[in-house]
């Protein structure tokens, strides 16, 4: 009975420590630079239909009170949903899985002040969600602690009839 114990006990924590392996090392990587972390930002929301996406590697790329917000724009006025990272998943993670969806980086401008720095991104996106391709700017806030960067406020625009990327 002792041994059966021991043998499940040494399993659990041989699987846990694997498992944490696992996560760091796909993980590692994500904010030691602030091109490592922008890029695991669009490599998380990416991926073919039905494919599930890394929200616990999205999830670890924000501080925990960080704000996703995107503006959305009708006719010539615009609104902004603000929402905080677990809200985001939980109301985008179906979508994101129900269609093929493709973002990647066009061009990026960096400042850069200290443990602060600034990102705008130039994307482009594509899904089967919508026809062609969309563009538009990401404007990122990254801060530098406890040894890494992580993302402080992210929002984005797509571009619209009225507001064109250039």
């Amino acid at each position: 009975m002792r041994k059966s114990l021991l043998i499940i006990v040494l399993s659990i924590i041989t699987s846990f420590s694997y498992s944490q392996d696992c996560l760091k090392s796909k993980t590692d990587g994500d904010g030691k630079s602030i091109e490592s972390l922008v890029k695991a930002c669009l490599e998380c929301i990416s991926g073919k239909k039905g494919e599930k996406r890394d929200w616990k590697r999205f999830e670890n790329l924000f501080l925990p009170t960080a704000q996703l917000s995107y503006v959305i724009c009708k006719n010539d006025s615009a609104y902004t949903r603000v929402t905080q990272i677990d809200m985001f998943i939980d109301m985008n993670s179906a979508g994101y899985e129900k269609y093929d969806f493709f973002e990647k980086q066009l061009n990026m401008k960096v400042q850069k002040f200290g443990h602060l720095a600034n990102v705008c991104q130039k994307y482009e996106k594509r899904s089967n969600a919508f026809e062609g391709k969309k563009r538009g700017y990401n404007f990122f806030q990254l801060v530098f602690e406890r040894n890494r960067w992580w993302v402080l406020n992210l929002v984005w625009q797509s571009e619209s009839d009225i507001h064109k990327v250039k």
